[in-house]
């Protein structure tokens, strides 16, 4: 099953044991019908991208060859109505995968996800879609250091599209995320093991 793809006896095991054994387990299991196996899934490739952030030549290689692909292709998957899973609940697991792997990613495999998202989900018409974008982007903005992404104007543009949204928790998200301070209790601590995957800005609240 995919619960063990993070677990801690795997991830030493190395890039190419997960290459050849656990990345066909977590993209069949990203479109599974059950929701848990689905974040399972995410969270165990975050898991796998934390440890393994600096292994290749750059920063966020890992990632960027393992984690941009799997969560494109649930983009893909969505658009083509895959029979599995509602386009809807693709959406959402993208989106839950790009807030968890954000931290491990390269500037451009960010660039790569967050236009995934922006470019379209911003205007989806179910309220709960844009909800998970709100909160994601307004993490994103509120604590990553983008180093330079074209991911960080991406981000920012589409918070202040969504600080005018018709629904209250929308806009509540996305004004906070594009707030000077942040918002200890709106944006609680998140990754794969609960803690922080990123330091917060110079001059945000601890």
């Amino acid at each position: 099953g995919t619960v063990g793809v993070g677990a801690p006896e795997l991830v030493p095991l190395g890039t190419d044991f997960y290459r050849e054994f656990l990345a066909p387990i977590v993209q069949a299991a990203l479109l599974d019908q059950c929701t848990l196996v689905r974040v399972s899934a995410i969270t165990g490739m975050a898991t796998w991208a934390a440890r393994y952030e600096n292994a290749g030549a750059t920063p966020g290689q890992w990632a960027d060859e393992n984690v941009v692909p799997a969560l494109l292709a649930l983009r893909q998957a969505s658009e083509t109505k895959h029979p599995n899973k509602s386009s809807y609940a693709l959406r959402l697991t993208l989106v839950y995968g790009l807030e968890c792997s954000a931290g491990y990613l390269s500037p451009n495999g960010l660039a790569q996800l967050v236009s995934s998202v922006a470019d379209k989900d911003v205007q989806q018409e179910v309220p709960n879609v844009r909800v998970a974008i709100a909160r994601c982007f307004a993490r994103l903005h509120q604590s990553l250091d983008f180093k330079g992404s074209p991911a960080e104007q991406m981000v920012s543009g589409a918070l202040h599209k969504l600080s005018g949204d018709a629904d209250m928790d929308v806009k509540e998200l996305a004004n906070a995320g594009l707030a000077k301070e942040r918002l200890p209790l709106t944006f609680p601590h998140w990754g794969p093991t609960g803690a922080p995957w990123c330091t917060a800005r110079v001059g945000a609240a601890p």
